[in-house]
């Protein structure tokens, strides 16, 4: 028993990643990322922003479908918020995108998703 505690421990001083169990070490690398329904809330939340400075209509503070997703441009991942609005009555402007990065910084807003 005394062989198994002292293999055990001298494991863990060899190998620390084994000593912190499963997940830390990913846990580590996103700390701080928003997650699939905080980067939709702050997507919503900036729509409003932008309603209330007028530069999107009031028709968008009442759009509901939303979606998030990650996409990687130019080897960088952001969150892409893609907001539909149907009241629209241009169909090139039903959908604004709202690029935000992993951590939920506003990057930048179109109609294109480019």
């Amino acid at each position: 028993m005394l062989k198994h505690l002292l293999f055990i421990g001298l494991f863990s001083l060899a190998f620390p990643c084994f000593a912190t169990g499963p997940g830390h070490l990913a846990h580590k690398h996103k700390q701080g990322y928003i997650d699939y329904y905080k980067a939709k809330e702050r997507g919503k939340l900036i729509v409003e922003k932008l309603v209330q400075r007028g530069s999107l209509p009031k028709s968008w503070a009442m759009a509901n479908e939303i979606e998030a997703d990650t996409k990687t441009y130019k080897e960088i991942t952001e969150w892409v918020i893609s907001v539909y609005n149907p009241a629209i009555l241009d169909r090139s402007k039903r959908t604004l995108y709202i690029f935000l990065s992993l951590k939920g910084d506003y990057v930048a807003a179109n109609f294109t998703g480019e």
